[in-house]
């Protein structure tokens, strides 16, 4: 086997040659594809944290808006007393005089 591999030394070498540059390049393959990936990874993380910076400074702002709406805000408590006034006749509360007076209007008569 050794006269075979002497006599075909070229076809070896070849052979070795193609199989060192398929491994390599196969391996170089994965580290430039990893490269890349976090790269894309970085851009993602970095795009989302301006993003959550972003937000978190429009909800700053809302609450700085909504504290200056709640400084301006007055509570004013009022109790409302709804007192209704009916007047009550009795007949023990009028006198002699006042049930005349009163039958003499209720007749159409006045003093007047």
């Amino acid at each position: 086997m050794i006269k075979l591999i002497l006599k075909n030394w070229k076809l070896v070498g070849l052979i070795s040659l193609s199989v060192f540059c398929f491994y390599f390049g196969y391996v170089f393959n994965d580290y430039k594809r990893d490269s890349e990936m976090s790269v894309a990874q970085e851009a993602i993380r970095i795009a989302t944290e301006n993003e959550r910076e972003r937000e978190q400074r429009v909800a700053d702002v809302v609450e700085q808006k909504l504290a200056e709406l709640k400084a301006n805000e007055r509570v004013i408590e009022r109790e409302r007393i709804r007192v209704v006034e009916k007047p009550v006749y009795n007949v023990q509360c009028i006198d002699q005089e006042g049930l005349d007076i009163i039958k003499q209007y209720a007749l159409g008569l006045s003093n007047e």
